[in-house]
């Protein structure tokens, strides 16, 4: 099913637990593949974890505060973890791809060819 398909508002078809997180996603479509950009800025490509199973993409990332000993006035940058569900439907997972540059984490899904079988069929 087309995660656009089941519902009105862009966000909620495919984020199983709401964006009330402090990291921003963009999940969409071309002709061949869906696609998922998170904003993960600070975050390290070794602590970054996804999962797909059975039409659900799970994303885990983990950041540390590094700075010790220091008394924040203001703190407003994220640390700590991150995870999120989304769900995506059917995609070819054995050619799924991930990068992360510039602290976006982009996620490659392409879509399920279905092969259309036109055909006659007559009924007596």
């Amino acid at each position: 099913m087309d995660f656009l398909s089941r519902g009105s508002r862009f966000d909620e078809p495919f984020d199983l637990f709401g964006s009330s997180d402090p990291i921003h996603s963009d999940y969409y479509e071309t002709n061949d593949e869906y696609i998922l950009e998170i904003d993960l800025p600070g975050y390290q490509k070794e602590n970054m974890n996804i999962h797909y199973h059975n039409g659900y993409l799970s994303v885990m990332a983990n950041k540390e505060e590094t700075r010790q000993n220091v008394h924040f006035l203001r703190k407003e940058r994220y640390v700590g973890n991150y995870e999120r569900t989304f769900y995506v439907g059917s995609i070819d997972d054995r050619k799924m791809k991930a990068s992360y540059q510039n602290g976006i984490l982009i996620i490659h899904m392409p879509k399920v060819k279905i092969e259309s079988k036109e055909k006659s069929v007559r009924i007596d």
